[in-house]
């Protein structure tokens, strides 16, 4: 099961969204009161909260690390998608240093992977201390011309229902019987989320 506490998204990402503001506002039917600050808030939570649930981002070209204590007993699995690099594999061999690990098998499916080259030989021994092994990756969609490929139409619906809930429902309570819009948020990231996601 992929560690998804120790997935870092590293500084300078620039978190761009895969909807314009004017769009967003159309699609949700909204007005202007709510600012284009508040807006944007709301559907980064929402971009932040899909990422993070379903393993899925909809942000354009983000580098990340996983951070694992040790390499695991077999394959190392990367709890997001779209993955648009090749990782690469760093491991602790003594208390100030790192290697490169050169031969691992990378397999990106609808779970990315990476596995012991050659198979079965097993990963390297670490040094044995926290954050032994760091795999970095890129992970994103390119509606920014940075890399081929568009967000799917289904997850920025995803996105808008959860950011419009949100915004309709700011308050921690109400006197309206609420329906659980998360629900139509399951529904449609069914089909893109990681197995065995939290």
């Amino acid at each position: 099961m992929p560690d998804y506490s120790a997935l870092i998204k590293k500084p300078g990402a620039a978190d761009a969204l895969p909807v314009t503001l004017a769009d967003a506002r159309t699609r949700l039917r909204l007005d202007d009161t709510i600012s284009d600050d508040e807006l944007t808030a709301y559907l980064k939570s929402a971009a932040n909260h899909i990422e993070r649930v379903y393993g899925y981002t909809v942000y354009n070209n983000n580098e990340y690390e996983l951070r694992l204590e040790k390499f695991p007993t077999g394959a190392i699995e990367i709890p997001l998608r779209p993955i648009i690099s090749t990782p690469t594999v760093r491991y602790r061999v003594s208390a100030i240093g790192y290697e490169n690990l050169s031969s691992f098998q990378f397999y990106d499916g609808f779970l990315p992977s990476l596995h012991a080259q050659p198979p079965g030989s097993g990963w390297p021994q670490t040094y044995g201390s926290a954050q032994d092994v760091i795999v970095t990756f890129s992970a994103g969609h390119g509606f920014n011309n940075v890399t081929p490929g568009v967000v799917p139409a289904q997850v920025i619906t995803a996105l808008l229902l959860l950011a419009g809930h949100w915004i309709e429902n700011r308050q921690a309570a109400t006197d309206r019987n609420l329906t659980a819009i998360p629900f139509g948020v399951d529904a449609i990231m069914s089909t893109f989320k990681i197995l065995d996601c939290p």
